[in-house]
């Protein structure tokens, strides 16, 4: 199927006791619903995420994927299955966005490529889209309001991702293939507490 628009939710780790997502998670994938309920060629929607790096670091055992959760949640409430996508194997922006790149390209590379997010994650999300995708796709980014994390926090994740990405060509993702969870990157984030 031609697809002209495609949603884009990334995950986000959850709590360990509750396994519930943080509110902005919920936020965009209530966002997603609205929009394939109003839509009248229905988007491709993709769900990104397996378990963080912090749970992989930790070796929480995690009793799903982050992408599966979010499906669940979506199917729950009235979008069709066929038209989900479940991407499973990143566990980071950078990764999710890779991976989700490699699921556009299979699903026909939709021209329109929106991302609901909580208002703090875009900035650094559109860094990172934009050093991945390059110009390839079209992207709309919808702000959620949710809550904030931390400032320093989120300002160090965009530092060290734009750190990370610097060398590499724009849109030229496959410098990214061999680096992930091995690279400077991720052993900074597995030394930190």
């Amino acid at each position: 199927m031609d697809r002209r628009e495609a949603i884009i939710l990334l995950g986000s780790q959850p709590d360990p006791i509750t396994w519930h997502f943080p509110r902005h998670v919920y936020d965009t994938l209530n966002w997603a619903v609205a929009r394939y309920d109003a839509a009248a060629s229905k988007p491709l929607v993709i769900t990104s995420g397996d378990r963080s790096l912090e749970f992989c670091r930790d070796d929480v055992a995690q009793p799903f994927r982050e992408c599966d959760r979010m499906a669940d949640h979506l199917i729950e409430h009235g979008v069709c299955q066929a038209d989900i996508v479940r991407e499973g194997e990143s566990r980071d922006v950078v990764s999710n966005l890779y991976y989700v790149k490699r699921e556009l390209i299979r699903a026909g590379r939709p021209r329109e490529i929106v991302l609901p997010l909580a208002h703090w994650r875009i900035p650094r999300v559109a860094m990172v889209l934009d050093k991945v995708f390059g110009s390839e796709f079209t992207t709309t980014y919808v702000a959620v309001n949710s809550e904030s994390p931390p400032a320093s926090d989120e300002h160090l994740k965009w530092e060290m991702q734009r750190r990370f990405l610097e060398p590499m060509p724009r849109g030229q993702d496959t410098w990214l293939a061999e680096r992930f969870y091995d690279s400077w990157l991720y052993h900074f984030w597995a030394e930190r507490d």
